[in-house]
């Protein structure tokens, strides 16, 4: 249990540790480029290790891997599971990753400290509401905690200590009368935040699809679902992503501009077979939930392939306000050409 007041709680990566790491990654790429042929080359493909979360936000991951677009751009993928966030970003820079899944409140955390994973391919967007959400908020049945000010003291369960989570169940709570420092935050997977909340571990959870729609329907006697929590506080934003190392761009850009563009690919699939069977099977494969819960997922994120300048300093500036950051960075210099909308 970790309770969060104005101060933020996540994984290390000091500059000396950074610097270990990056110089083994370094090393680690002059000797694949030694040694492995171009993305292009006639044999052999180009080997990349990607860390990935079972969640709807990255369905066109999993779409390019399955539908073969990453083959086609002579990519041999594999995905590992990764949490996110200073974890992930630390795979990034030793080399154990290629690329790796994050929300844009990670990747902005550890640029705050000067260490740049530029985004690569886009995650989840959001509009404002339900169904242009995944992230919800769920509660108890027959809670008392409908507004911010019963949530204060409380234990809420999320994935990640200072994450998107994090500051997204803040924001929503201090918006609705409460006081978000009061909170205690409890950092527990995904797939276990719903035992959690069914098992009175927490007094609530911040969940994300397909697991919202496991628990609200599976439990209409037990759980409710409050709010839809990123529409509300991020309306219109890009909240998750794809990150690589500035070093791995370096020396492998044609790689990375390979991989976004079977990403993409991977984007066009899922927006052209949305509530379809094909998707519900797709994610099914990865979730491990069955295609009739799937079938009634509630809330959808959008799904993009480039991202503006704006999104990322508004972001910025709900972090700063929160102190997870302390400066607003230059948005171009933290996402890959391709994704950059002009």
């Amino acid at each position: 249990v970790a309770t969060i007041g104005r101060e933020v709680i996540m994984a290390p990566i000091t500059r000396r540790t950074f610097g270990k790491l990056a110089a083994a990654s370094a090393a680690a790429g002059a000797l694949a480029t030694l040694h492995a042929p171009a993305v292009f080359a006639a044999s052999n493909m180009t080997k990349m290790h990607v860390g990935a979360l079972p969640l709807v936000d990255f369905a066109p991951l999993y779409a390019a891997q399955t539908q073969g677009f990453f083959k086609a751009q002579r990519l041999d993928i594999t995905l590992s599971p990764s949490p996110g966030g200073a974890p992930g970003f630390t795979a990034l820079a030793s080399g154990d990753l290629q690329a790796c899944v994050s929300a844009l409140v990670g990747q902005l955390v550890v640029a705050d400290r000067g260490l740049n994973f530029p985004l690569v391919a886009c995650g989840a967007a959001v509009g404002e509401g339900a169904p242009n959400d995944e992230a919800a908020l769920i509660i108890p049945k027959g809670s008392k905690m409908t507004t911010g000010a019963e949530w204060n003291h409380k234990r809420i369960g999320i994935n990640l200590l200072g994450s998107i989570a994090w500051l997204g169940v803040r924001m929503w709570v201090d918006k609705h009368g409460g006081d978000s420092s009061t909170l205690s935050f409890v950092e527990i997977p995904f797939p276990q935040l719903n035992d959690a909340l069914l098992n009175n571990r927490v007094d609530a959870i911040q969940q994300n699809e397909p697991f919202v729609s496991q628990i609200v329907q599976g439990n209409p006697d037990k759980v409710q679902l409050l709010d839809w929590v990123f529409s509300n506080v991020f309306p219109n934003a890009l909240l998750a992503g794809l990150y690589s190392s500035d070093d791995y761009i370096k020396n492998n850009h044609s790689t990375v501009e390979a991989f976004n563009h079977a990403y993409n690919q991977g984007v066009d699939w899922v927006n052209a077979h949305l509530k379809t069977q094909e998707l519900y099977e797709l994610i099914s494969g990865y979730s491990k939930l069955p295609v009739a819960r799937l079938e009634h997922i509630m809330g959808w994120p959008r799904y993009e392939k480039k991202v503006s300048t704006a999104v990322y300093l508004q972001l910025a500036k709900d972090m700063e306000r929160y102190g997870m950051i302390k400066k607003l960075p230059d948005p171009k210099t933290l996402i890959f050409p391709a994704v950059l909308e002009s």
